[in-house]
């Protein structure tokens, strides 16, 4: 394996819930910890409290993203505000952010 991603989304009214249930369901599809979490959140969401549901599925693992005002994913453009995560695990890459 070189390179696995995964992605999930998820949408609601308490950011904690909806950040937690978006990485937990790439973490699923991904099987395994990641390497790198990529998240993009709507603005309607506290950055902070969805970046604490977040942490609370990836733990230490290196996250980077923003805030945005449209989320595309495997699926298209999402219509709802969601949170959407991509999750990326490999053998071969190292990820660094700065």
């Amino acid at each position: 394996m070189a390179l696995k991603a995964q992605i999930g989304f998820s949408d609601g009214t308490d950011s904690f819930l909806v950040g937690a249930k978006a990485c937990q369901e790439a973490l699923d599809k991904l099987g395994a910890k990641a390497d790198l979490a990529i998240v993009f959140s709507s603005v309607k969401y506290d950055q902070e409290q969805m970046l604490a549901g977040v942490r609370s599925v990836s733990g230490d693992t290196l996250l980077v993203g923003s805030s945005t005002a449209g989320e595309i994913t495997t699926v298209g453009p999402l219509n709802k505000h969601p949170v959407s995560a991509m999750l990326l695990k490999s053998d071969t890459i190292k990820f660094y952010a700065g």
